[in-house]
This record gives C-alpha cells, structure tokens and sequence, in this order.
C-alpha cells in the first residue's frame, strides 16, 4: 500500500512525464490542464494542510473554482464504531477480519472492498511473493506460501497460532499442486 501523500507525488510525476510539462508549464497552463483526481483532492485539503500553505498562484489554478477546506479533514466525522464496523465486513464478506483489515476499510473503504473482492475470485493472494503475485510463477517452480493455523481455547482472545511454510509447485494451468497436509 501507499501513502496517500506519495500516491500525490506518483501522480503529479507520472502526469508531467506523460505529459512533457515542466514545472514552469505546470503553473502557466494549470487553467487547461486535466489533473489527477488525487492531485485536485490535495490542492482542496483533503489530505491534510502542508506547513505554509499551498503554493499560489498553482492551488487556485488547478481547483479552477473548487472548493476546499478551511479547516481539518477530518474534523466533522463522527466518531469510528469499530465494533459495528467488524460486524457489517463480516456481513458483507462473509470472514472475521484483523485489526488491522478493519481499519484499512474504515480509512479506504472503496480499496478494501475492492480488494476483497480481488480475494475472493483469486484467494489468499496476499500470502503470495511480489514476483510471484504479479509476474506469475515460472512452470515448476517451487515457491513457499505461508500458512497460519489458528487454535482456539475457551475465549475470542485466547488462541494460539503456528505458522507453517507449505511448498507448491506452479503446473502450469494457474493452479497449485502441493503435496502438504496439514
């Protein structure tokens, strides 16, 4: 995942190479140019304010009338009921979720469940290598997937977890044949 801020900066970079603009040209026909959305978002405050300010004439350019926060961002929202949270991803998802998977939907719920549904058609895709993910494995190439076993005992707190490297071996027909048992 990236930070919103450097997804920002990606952006703006890729928009001005695609583009052929220098900075100079940013700010001289920022009037006509069609910016990134994430791009216009930071210029109207969403992600935050920088410290001093954003840079002028540039902000007005490219919100070309739109509005933008005077204050916090997140100021207005009312407080996160993590618990109900929980409850509606796994009623709409049909899984517990981490701590940590809650609030990436409570932060970006959009991508979460974007992702989940990305889970859904191809699996567990996050226990997958980098290369693997998304080059693909060569045919019958060994490769190691990480497991997590979990054992419950008398509460939802109290569990104990191992971990377990299980080996696949790519066939070639975007399956995985293993010979691990568990």
């Amino acid at each position: 995942m990236v930070t919103p801020s450097s997804k920002i900066v990606g952006d703006l970079a890729q928009f001005m190479v695609q583009n052929k603009l220098t900075k100079e040209q940013i700010v001289e026909r920022a009037e006509d140019l069609s910016f990134p959305k994430s791009v216009i978002e930071y210029f109207q405050g969403l992600v935050g304010m920088p410290y001093g300010g954003f840079p002028e004439p540039l902000r007005t350019r490219v919100l070309k009338g739109k509005e933008s926060l005077r204050k916090r961002a997140g100021e207005d929202l009312p407080p996160l009921d993590y618990t109900k949270l929980k409850m509606e991803l796994f009623e709409k998802h049909g899984r517990e979720f981490s701590e940590k998977d809650v609030m990436s939907a409570s932060l970006y719920p959009k991508v979460f469940d974007t992702f989940e549904q990305f889970r859904k058609t191809y699996g567990p895709v996050d226990k997958l290598g980098t290369r693997v993910f998304f080059v693909g494995p060569k045919i019958a190439e060994e490769f190691p997937v990480r497991l997590v076993f979990f054992y419950h005992y008398s509460s939802h707190r109290d569990f104990k977890y191992q971990y377990h490297y299980a080996p696949f071996i790519f066939d070639g027909r975007y399956t995985a044949a293993s010979s691990y048992k568990v």
